[in-house]
């Protein structure tokens, strides 16, 4: 559902053509070319993780994919996370943390 939400509001603003959704496995996807930004909600942890190990093996697979495909210049990646041991996975520093709240919960984006 969120994929296609994202399709529509991307449509939408007509920036549609310069971004790749995916819904699939991060850990063995790739994308057209090589990004330069990445925006993900991968699960971190509550109702949305069906065993507390799905967190831990999305997040993985999310720094594997970050390791393998982001540019060889560098690039961003901006995760939500309202779990701040999640992140741990990414085995990756932030250089800046932005608070939020999205739903009554405190997260970092």
């Amino acid at each position: 559902a969120a994929v296609a939400i994202a399709e529509r509001d991307s449509a939408s603003a007509r920036v549609r053509e310069h971004i790749a959704l995916s819904n699939d496995d991060a850990a063995f996807w790739s994308p057209p070319g090589k990004p330069q930004l990445v925006v993900t909600n991968p699960p971190w942890g509550g109702a949305e993780a069906r065993l507390e190990g799905d967190t831990q093996l999305a997040w993985e697979a999310l720094s594997a994919f970050l390791k393998r495909e982001m540019s060889e210049d560098g690039g961003d990646c901006w995760a939500l996370s309202g779990d701040p041991t999640a992140t741990k996975h990414l085995r990756l520093r932030a250089e800046r943390k932005q608070p939020l709240v999205v739903g009554g919960v405190d997260c970092r984006l």
